[in-house]
């Protein structure tokens, strides 16, 4: 699990899925700590899975401006999606691949 801190000005929008284009509402505003169960890269950004259920928000906006920035890490599993449920998600150009 991991810790992030909200950098946007105008905070960081929630996803339900790990994808720029994907369904957005309202989300933590800067300066929040946003407590983080999953990591999926995507690019250059890392989509983050909320701990709270509530859905994903990223590191990087899609121009490529950091929006959360890492606070706090516990040692993370190795793999895809970082979390260690066995679950791996192939990845294209616009986000996960769904199977």
């Amino acid at each position: 699990n991991w810790t992030y801190l909200v950098r946007a000005d105008f905070g960081v929008g929630i996803r339900d899925s790990p994808r720029f284009s994907a369904k957005t509402r309202k989300g933590p505003l800067k300066g929040e700590r946003v407590k983080i169960c999953g990591r999926l890269k995507v690019g250059e950004t890392h989509f983050l899975r909320m701990a709270d259920g509530e859905g994903w928000v990223f590191t990087k906006n899609a121009e490529g401006k950091e929006v959360m920035r890492l606070r706090e890490q516990e040692p993370a599993a190795d793999s895809e999606l970082e979390r260690g449920s066995g679950v791996r998600l192939k990845v294209g150009r616009r986000g996960p691949i769904k199977r």
